[in-house]
């Protein structure tokens, strides 16, 4: 892939953190699930915006929703490791689609954007590297023994080619991690309110402007009691590890 040198290096990372969290019962009534403790003093949201930061990302943005007026109190208008913080409350509900039209007028030309709840221990600066102004989404995914609880993703080289809904058969496969490289022209596929992964990214595959980037680092989703307590378990002793990973 050659670099397009009219295209600035990408800095905004935008977060999605407004989910309910439903499956984790009590957990989250109280609390957004981004804001789950993992240790004394460490919010699993905390390390997301530590990652991005010391990855170059200087402009961090939280699209809150339910209980966001925590959100906003923990991190609004807050600067870590060089990268200021800012959040955006939705009004109300509006699937993930939704709540990147709500940011519309703060998108930049390119923008990272991942999910509150996952964390995909990858070189986001390398997913991050030498956008194609063509293409309107790159997104990061993982080789999982289990693709029933995600769907799968089909990828030819490096060009996303089918989504496979969530079926208790579907095996081994690639999933979709929950990190994307989001040209701002995604704004013009969504209508309203929708979800990009269901809604919006097939239609982009059909018209090969989604691709796939392979990756075998750590991957967590926290949206279950057993995975949170894992994250719990494994997060706090990857905080000093370097990244050194690369798209296969």
């Amino acid at each position: 892939m050659s670099e397009d040198q009219s295209v600035a290096p990408v800095r905004q990372a935008v977060f999605l953190v407004g989910g309910k969290g439903t499956r984790l019962g009590g957990l989250t009534a109280n609390t957004p699930k981004p804001l789950l403790t993992l240790a004394p003093g460490l919010r699993f949201l905390d390390v997301l915006i530590d990652r991005a930061a010391r990855h170059g990302f200087d402009d961090i943005i939280l699209l809150a929703g339910h209980l966001g007026g925590q959100v906003e109190e923990l991190y609004g208008n807050r600067t870590h490791a060089g990268a200021h913080i800012s959040v955006m409350r939705e009004p109300e509900p509006a699937g993930t689609g939704g709540a990147i039209r709500f940011a519309a007028d703060r998108l930049a030309p390119f923008f990272l954007l991942a999910n509150g709840d996952s964390l995909f221990d990858i070189d986001l600066r390398a997913l991050a590297a030498s956008p194609e102004p063509s293409i309107i989404g790159r997104l990061a995914l993982r080789l999982v023994p289990d693709t029933s609880r995600y769907g799968a993703v089909e990828v030819d080289d490096r060009q996303i080619t089918r989504f496979v809904e969530k079926k208790a058969d579907n095996g081994s496969g690639w999933i979709s991690g929950g990190i994307y490289l989001l040209n701002r022209q995604i704004l013009d596929w969504i209508a309203g309110p929708c979800s990009i992964e269901s809604d919006v990214f097939p239609a982009l595959v059909a018209k090969r402007l989604l691709q796939g980037y392979r990756y075998d680092d750590y991957f967590i989703d926290i949206g279950l009691p057993e995975t949170f307590a894992q994250a719990c378990r494994e997060i706090p002793a990857l905080l000093h590890k370097p990244i050194a990973s690369r798209a296969l």
